[in-house]
């Protein structure tokens, strides 16, 4: 299990680069036969020379309008993953992309149906062909359903090399086959009545015997209570998106570089 460490904050004038550096507002086709003609948008950190892109589905309604004007988000999901872009946060390379759903993914079931997932996996074909290296899920609280659902329906068609879990809600289903890099990312203290850091331990612990591959759960400790539990505060790492980012960009580091 990664431990958590006290964490060292960048400097005022790196922390400003890192929340104002533009995004390239990207939309990718429907998927073919989509009762839906609606272009997903995407928000793409785009690095020199990357050496994996990570997706981002986030959670609630998994719905934030992005447009071909859109340049970046103050989403909590993607202040968070977005660091993971910076030249000065991480070693390794790594395009960030925010899945934006054209369409309101709510109940969560939604989150089951095709059209969701194909448009997911449209979405991971136009990046790992964009740029021509593994792509990641990465799915925060009701976007965890749609990241265990995309590996039990999606993972054998068009696969991706690694997945993380965070924020993850009530007990997930997962393969009993899994076969890939997963990281269960949660605070310790999350507050949502809906994912309890003792789901994400229930949940990484079905996964570790399931899985063939690594599987760890790394607990975030900073940040603080804020609004809605479910919405932001610990939930979402109000406070400690950096330190998430960090606990992130470790485990893909151990599984890339050690392989």
């Amino acid at each position: 299990m990664l431990n958590a460490q006290s964490f060292a904050y960048i400097p005022l004038l790196a922390l400003h680069s890192a929340i104002t550096f533009a995004a390239t507002a990207i939309p990718v086709d429907s998927p073919k036969g989509s009762p839906r003609e609606l272009s997903t948008f995407t928000l793409l950190y785009e690095v020199e020379n990357p050496q994996l892109t990570l997706v981002a589905i986030l959670g609630g309604e998994g719905r934030i309008g992005i447009v071909g004007s859109t340049k970046d988000t103050r989403t909590q999901t993607a202040l968070m993953a977005k660091n993971l872009a910076r030249k000065d946060f991480a070693k390794l390379r790594t395009n960030v992309v925010i899945f934006d759903s054209p369409v309101e993914l709510f109940p969560v079931r939604v989150r089951e149906e095709d059209e969701h997932l194909n448009r997911v996996e449209s979405v991971v074909k136009f990046y790992r062909e964009k740029f021509n290296v593994p792509v990641w899920l990465l799915g925060h609280s009701n976007g965890s359903i749609s990241v265990t659902e995309y590996l039990a329906r999606k993972q054998s068609g068009t696969p991706v090399a690694g997945a993380i879990l965070s924020g993850s809600r009530y007990r997930l289903t997962l393969k009993e086959d899994l076969n890939l890099p997963l990281l269960f990312l949660h605070h310790e203290n999350d507050e949502c009545r809906e994912s309890p850091f003792s789901y994400a331990k229930l949940n990484f612990e079905t996964a570790k015997r399931l899985n063939k591959a690594y599987t760890d759960l790394a607990a975030v400790k900073g940040g603080e209570s804020h609004g809605d539990p479910c919405r932001d505060g610990t939930h979402m790492y109000y406070g400690a998106h950096e330190e998430a980012a960090k606990q992130l960009a470790d485990f893909l580091e151990k599984v890339i570089h050690h392989k």
